[in-house]
């Protein structure tokens, strides 16, 4: 577990440092986070006096985005005089950036160390092989026995996977969904339940090894480039005297104290160019070019808004959510018709139809007077359109090939007719035993068991559905729901004589 720790010195310079917790015994959850955090600000103050506030970054772990961190970590740094200010967490699968840079660096100085013939397969193994070769750059290793946790913790906050920023303050946590959008929405501090400093998790058993302060960013990145076997030169704090070989190359502005040093970056160096000028026609050209490729930053404002949608206009609160109710319905007999005649055409033809063909078809199918044959809540899928298919196709090994047309018309024609007399008999009086799916209705209503099963709202819900029968529940309880199906089973056949 690592955390980089940044700040700028008085000349506005980034610098970083890095903790790596490695644990002997521990759970990756949110008393181990809280315990490095600790720690962490512990630290920062022995190497920083004069600090007052600290700000977090992290992803989207469960052990981090989660509302006992967040409550928490209000009450980290009381002891050492710091406060947290902000709690920012990263986009989705955008992970903690310079944190997820630096544990990169350590790995490979770690595979290193592995092909020198050590191994690493204890904590002891895994703290000497990054320490090893003088360590990494500005990184801190602690190796620690376990976490102790005074006190269970345990918070939480509605909705806390959908925000991403948080900040402390006196009267509670104010958060954001979206960094900067709105003012943001305030959890007072009643509501939280924060614990006290005493009882937090802390870190026990724990060796420091320390292989470096802070180390500039600019300067890290500089000394990590291995392209260019010259360093950079500063040419304005250089001795005009000492270097008095200069690139030949037009535009180069480098200059070198030795020959040989101008030779090899001619042969393999890079070139470091910089204007003579930036008049403002180049300044114009190139922020008119930005603007073309949609790099401003510049918000357009709207000059006039219009006026807000009336209550009228306004769509129902969740229309826009998806719906758990899934209802089949029946081919109609305009629908079985058109695709019994494509099914027929390809036998006829012998090139059989395709049923993403035929389904795009009938978007656009139109009958002898021009008008469209389908409306859009008729149109059908192409695996809709295969099923039909083959259910045709299995009849007609039935059959043989003179008499399949007739016969084919027979059947949709007994299909109409068996609808339509289910339907007539299923209104009128329900067949025992009433089915849903592989669930006997009648047994399970028989002395009100219905109410006490394991079906969820949502599967009574498509038991309302599939038997027609109207619910008008506002509510997510189980109870409407039974009710009305054990009114609809008292109309079977097995209650009825009784």
């Amino acid at each position: 577990m690592a955390f980089d720790s940044c700040h700028k010195t008085r000349r506005r310079q980034l610098q970083m440092l890095t903790f790596a917790h490695i644990f002997k015994s521990c759970s990756q959850d949110s008393c181990a986070v809280l315990a490095v955090m600790a720690d962490v600000i512990r630290q920062l103050k022995i190497a920083m006096p004069g600090l007052k506030t600290v700000c977090y970054r992290q992803d989207n772990a469960g052990c981090y985005h989660c509302g006992t961190t967040l409550v928490c970590a209000a009450a980290l740094g009381h002891e050492e005089g710091v406060k947290i200010r902000r709690l920012d967490f990263s986009d989705p699968q955008g992970g903690k950036a310079a944190c997820d840079r630096k544990a990169a660096t350590i790995k490979s100085h770690m595979r290193i160390y592995l092909n020198a013939g050590n191994d690493i397969e204890t904590p002891e193994q895994m703290r000497d092989a990054i320490l090893s070769s003088g360590g990494v750059p500005g990184v801190n290793v602690a190796l620690c026995e376990t976490v102790q946790v005074p006190k269970v913790l345990s918070s939480k906050i509605d909705g806390i996977s959908q925000l991403s920023n948080v900040e402390y303050k006196e009267e509670g946590l104010l958060v954001w969904r979206a960094y900067g959008i709105g003012d943001g929405k305030l959890i007072p501090t009643d509501k939280l339940h924060c614990p006290s400093p005493s009882d937090l998790p802390t870190l026990t058993g724990v060796t420091r090894s320390y292989s470096g302060a802070f180390t500039s960013v600019k300067e890290r990145r500089i000394k990590a480039s291995v392209r260019d076997p010259d360093p950079p030169v500063n040419i304005e704090e250089e001795d005009s005297n000492a270097a008095i070989f200069s690139c030949p190359e037009e535009g180069c502005v480098k200059t070198f104290v030795r020959y040989s040093s101008m030779q090899r970056h001619l042969d393999c160096g890079k070139h470091q160019r910089a204007l003579e000028r930036y008049t403002l026609l180049d300044r114009a050209a190139v922020g008119y070019a930005q603007r073309l490729e949609g790099q401003c930053e510049a918000v357009p404002e709207l000059e006039a808004v219009g006026e807000p949608p009336s209550s009228h206009d306004m769509l129902p609160k969740g229309w826009a959510l998806k719906s758990s109710a899934s209802r089949r319905s029946r081919f109609t007999y305009k629908q079985r018709n058109y695709l019994t005649e494509k099914f027929q055409q390809g036998e006829r033809s012998g090139r059989k139809s395709d049923p993403a063909s035929v389904a795009r078809s009938m978007m656009s199918a139109v009958d002898s007077q021009g008008k469209r044959m389908f409306s859009s809540e008729e149109f059908l899928t192409a695996s809709q359109v295969a099923g039909f298919f083959s259910r045709l196709a299995a009849k007609k090994s039935l059959f043989n090939d003179d008499d399949l047309e007739e016969e084919i018309e027979c059947a949709t024609q007994e299909a109409t007719i068996e609808e339509l007399t289910n339907k007539v008999s299923r209104e009128l009086f329900p067949g025992h035993p009433i089915m849903w799916d592989k669930y006997n209705l009648c047994e399970m209503t028989s002395g009100g068991k219905l109410n006490t099963t394991k079906l969820s709202v949502a599967k009574l819900r498509d038991i309302c559905a599939g038997l027609d029968i109207a619910v008008d529940v506002s509510i997510k309880r189980k109870q409407p729901y039974a009710d009305k199906i054990e009114e609809y089973c008292q109309t079977c056949r097995c209650k009825a004589d009784k």
